[in-house]
């Protein structure tokens, strides 16, 4: 079997977030507020950096999709898993919504935070990272808004 490109890990990823999105809420709404969303998170990345990205995401976890973004940029952080994940059958390493539901909201938000730091002290993972997120979230912004377009059933 062949390994997936990055090309296709971030292209599936990225419908698979806005397959869980939209599911859950049924509404163009949704698929439009994901779309906005990915922009904002979009434009923290290309101007501020992977830490800030993941703290915006932290503090706006509370608008749609957010705790699904959070769970696949930080399942993306390490450039060694690139090569072993297959998107159509992988999960996110972390469910941030449902730590937060057992009350670990600081224990997660840490974790979630010291991985992202770590990863600012390795340059060349570093430019990996943001590469791929960068281009997850464009796919975001783009599945999302042909989400709004398609008929609801």
């Amino acid at each position: 079997m062949t390994k997936p490109t990055l090309d296709y890990i971030t292209a599936s990823i990225s419908q698979k977030i806005v397959d869980s999105v939209t599911e859950s809420a049924k509404s163009e709404k949704a698929a439009k507020e994901l779309e906005n969303l990915a922009t904002k998170t979009l434009g923290v990345l290309q101007s501020q950096g992977i830490y800030a990205t993941m703290l915006f995401l932290i503090s706006n976890a509370d608008e749609t999709g957010a705790n699904e973004i959070i769970n696949w940029l930080y399942t993306l952080t390490s450039p060694e898993k690139f090569k072993e994940l297959n998107p159509k059958d992988s999960k996110p390493d972390i469910n941030y919504s449902e730590e937060k539901r057992k009350g670990k909201n600081k224990e997660i938000t840490n974790t979630i935070l010291d991985k992202t730091i770590l990863i600012t002290n390795n340059l060349e993972n570093l430019l990996k990272i943001r590469l791929v997120w960068e281009q997850l979230l464009i796919y975001l912004r783009y599945h999302a808004k042909a989400a709004q377009k398609l008929p609801e059933e």
